[in-house]
């Protein structure tokens, strides 16, 4: 965006936190541990990091239309800097009482199709099962298809190893970089634990 440094966009009556850089600690793999670098965030709703050649974002909190402007501008701000497709992991890990209101969903399905271009393929970590389980995913296949997305560049899993399995060679198809699957593995692993 312009005249906006990384970590320094706003969102409505707060001013976002700058970009912090946290390191992951795994027993996964013997290199060393992996930068997972926080982009920004909406306090109790998500926030949004990148590990590698991937967007890690956490739903922990219902989806909100005042919310979905902060996820716009870091979405506009890593498509700056990125200059070529990536590939990001979406976590629903929030409690799910109630799904997002009508203006919620349009605007993340907006969102959605303005930035398919540079996401390369997508895994969406749904944790939750029986009837709310499958509303949610019911959400995400509806707002997938409004942005055309088939199954070879979007996976719904219920794991972060299944996401990991599924997006590391879907990746490499896709973009011809490689991803390292245990480290990508323990940065998921942590952004869980954070919330």
């Amino acid at each position: 965006m312009p005249g906006s440094a990384r970590g320094e966009l706003a969102y409505p009556d707060r001013a976002l936190p700058r970009s912090t850089h946290v390191s992951v600690r795994h027993s996964l793999a013997s290199k060393a541990a992996p930068a997972l670098e926080l982009l920004g965030e909406y306090p109790d709703v998500f926030d949004l990091h990148v590990h590698q050649d991937v967007l890690l974002v956490n739903w922990y909190g219902l989806v909100t239309a005042q919310a979905l402007p902060q996820f716009d501008a870091l979405c506009a701000q890593w498509r700056e800097r990125s200059m070529q497709p990536t590939s990001c992991v979406q976590l629903l890990t929030a409690p799910v009482s109630r799904l997002p209101d009508a203006e919620a969903r349009e605007e993340l399905t907006r969102i959605n199709r303005e930035y398919d271009s540079m996401i390369a393929c997508c895994a969406v970590l749904i944790p939750v099962q029986g009837f709310i389980g499958s509303a949610v995913r019911g959400l995400v296949t509806a707002i997938a298809l409004k942005t055309r997305r088939t199954q070879a560049t979007l996976k719904i899993v219920g794991t972060n190893e299944a996401a990991v399995e599924w997006l590391v060679p879907a990746h490499r198809t896709a973009t011809g970089r490689e991803l390292e699957s245990a480290p990508l593995l323990a940065a998921l692993n942590q952004v869980l634990a954070q919330h």
